[in-house]
């Protein structure tokens, strides 16, 4: 009985009485070695003979447990528990085809066989199935449950619903011939609605068109011919023609096209004296050529580029304190069961291979990865891109000339700026990353637009991920970047007058940061300014107080049309310490 016939439009089987299970000949033995397969008893040896000698999948089922004498094809309940032949429990879907018999399932159509319904070394008689499914519910029932059978494969892609029978009568006759037995039933083949063979119209310009070639009418013909291509009707312009249902890749003109020249040979269309193309204007600024150009910097800095999944694990998020659970997308369906939601972060991603590097003591590690991230708020979905880097380690191998230098916040934030400058981006805001993830760190703006966010991964994830040292991670807004790179070269002249510089020490609270200082500066000192740099920091409680730290700052001036003098340097710095004793409540050390 067939209840789903839009599922399984064709359903054929036979008994087989009196069958001996035992080992296989030794030529179908290797036959199947072969190709790859291990024997495993001569019914099933048969059926997966049948398989790849034909294309059509089919299973053996133990007669005497198919209840009822009855087999069913149907769909069970949401949530019907079912053991399959590897001893797995599986909770069905509403839309899994299921073969039953008159009082539960015996195995997953087209799919996996069942525990209790297969054929085993007591087993006598049979049941032998041969059937049509339709692929697209294949796919979907071995994608939700993982199971890549063979048989899955062959339905997947699509069968021939009209060789079941051949294939049920080929396979009977073996087990008759090899396992004894005789067959006692007629065959029982339901198909209520004969598959035909589908028209197409194949137009000869259009395959001119396509090929670039004027190809002989007749010769078309003589391929379509040859490859069990009936033409209907033949035109001076066109042929119809109707495709043999075990071509189950053929339902265009364009097919047909390929199936032509699958014969005429591809190496046989004659390459064009002459090309034409459009003028294309590359959209400014040429997303391609950043990428390539930033891919190409980290790599030679000895960066490796990962490229994670973009589906993870929705458990990561409702811990890490990052986000709403509202705002993941999820998955409808998917093949396994933990990743279940489309990423909104690269991070645990990186953290993910950071793992599985350090268990295979690889701990030095620098990498970086282009990718997608997806969230979703009130039904408005947003898909953005980010570059991430990710840094754990040492920096440098073990060597007798020099230390090895431990990876730190510092390294990161080099790259980070170097790939901001790189993309001509100069100017930025720095405050202090708030993101949970990160025991510490920076996150660099441009307006509203975040540009860059980097630190220290926090040690209760990488407790989760079972990581024994600390990891850097950056997350770049790709599309922020793009969005304000200026890649326009101008040439300056060096300059040829002498660069002066001072050294300030100022006492300051441990709140302040060198961004503050650094800003202060270049407000109060616009054009002869060309560099700030920390070069010493200080910290003792007896000598400078309690919350106090000493920062040791260089000043380089310079002007481009002339030298400064003493009075005019002396000037600005007096104006600066008065800047950083009035904002900052800075200490001037002198």
């Amino acid at each position: 009985v067939v209840e789903n016939v839009k599922d399984c439009p064709r359903y054929s089987g036979v008994t087989i009485q009196g069958v001996t299970v035992a080992d296989s000949p030794e030529w179908l033995q290797q036959k199947l070695r072969s190709i790859g397969l291990n024997p495993i008893n001569n019914i099933v040896d048969i059926t997966n003979f049948v398989l790849h000698e034909t294309g059509q999948p089919l299973h053996a089922f133990d007669y005497h447990q198919v209840k009822g004498n009855k087999v069913v094809v149907k769909n069970q309940p949401e949530g019907t528990t079912f053991q399959t032949l590897d001893d797995e429990e599986r909770k069905l879907h509403a839309e899994d085809l299921m073969i039953c018999n008159a009082e539960e399932g015996m195995c997953m159509a087209g799919v996996f066989g069942g525990k209790r319904s297969g054929v085993s070394d007591t087993t006598r008689d049979i049941f032998l199935e041969s059937a049509y499914f339709h692929p697209d519910t294949i796919r979907k029932t071995a994608t939700r449950h993982n199971l890549r059978t063979d048989a899955a494969m062959h339905f997947e892609k699509g069968m021939d619903p009209n060789i079941t029978i051949y294939a049920l009568k080929r396979a009977a006759i073996l087990i008759k011939e090899i396992a004894g037995g005789s067959i006692s039933s007629t065959i029982k083949d339901n198909y209520p609605q004969t598959i035909e063979p589908a028209p197409v119209t194949l137009r000869y310009d259009r395959l001119t068109k396509l090929t670039g070639m004027e190809i002989p009418g007749d010769l078309i013909r003589q391929i379509l011919s040859a490859l069990g291509i009936t033409i209907q009707q033949a035109g001076e312009d066109q042929l119809n023609l109707l495709i043999p249902t075990y071509k189950a890749d053929v339902k265009r003109e364009v097919d047909v096209i390929e199936e032509v020249l699958r014969i005429y040979g591809f190496n046989n269309i004659r390459m064009p004296s002459a090309i034409r193309s459009a003028l294309v204007v590359q959209q400014k600024p040429d997303r391609e050529k950043l990428y390539s150009y930033v891919a190409n910097y980290l790599a030679s800095a000895g960066f490796r580029e990962m490229m994670g999944l973009s589906i993870t694990r929705s458990t990561y998020y409702p811990e890490s304190g990052e986000g709403n659970e509202q705002n993941l997308v999820k998955l409808l369906n998917f093949s396994n069961v933990d990743l279940d939601v489309l990423r909104p972060d690269m991070l645990f991603g990186a953290l993910e291979t950071v793992h599985w590097n350090q268990n295979r003591q690889q701990n030095n590690l620098k990498l970086f990865e282009f990718g997608r991230t997806y969230t979703v708020n009130n039904d408005n979905y947003q898909e953005d891109e980010h570059l991430t880097l990710c840094i754990t380690g040492s920096l440098t191998a073990e060597s007798w000339k020099k230390p090895v230098e431990a990876s730190d916040f510092y390294f990161l934030k080099a790259y980070v700026e170097n790939i901001l400058h790189k993309l001509g981006i100069s100017v930025w805001q720095s405050e202090a990353a708030k993101s949970p993830q990160l025991s510490s760190g920076s996150s660099y703006h441009l307006g509203n637009q975040t540009l860059a966010t980097f630190g220290s991964v926090s040690q209760a994830l990488l407790d989760r991920f079972q990581i024994k040292q600390a990891v850097f991670y950056a997350d770049l807004n790709w599309r922020s970047l793009i969005r304000n790179s200026k890649q326009d070269v101008a040439f300056r002249p060096l300059v040829k007058y002498p660069a002066i510089r001072r050294d300030l020490a100022l006492v300051l609270d441990q709140s302040v940061t060198f961004e503050q200082v650094s800003r202060i500066a270049r407000g109060h000192v616009k054009k002869i300014l060309r560099d700030i740099n920390l070069f010493d920091i200080f910290k003792d409680e007896k000598k400078l107080g309690a919350g106090k730290k000493s920062y040791a700052v260089s000043f380089i001036f310079q002007h481009a049309e002339r030298t400064l003098t003493d009075k005019e340097i002396d000037k600005i710095m007096t104006g600066l310490e008065k800047a950083m004793e009035n904002e900052l409540q800075a200490i001037i050390r002198r």
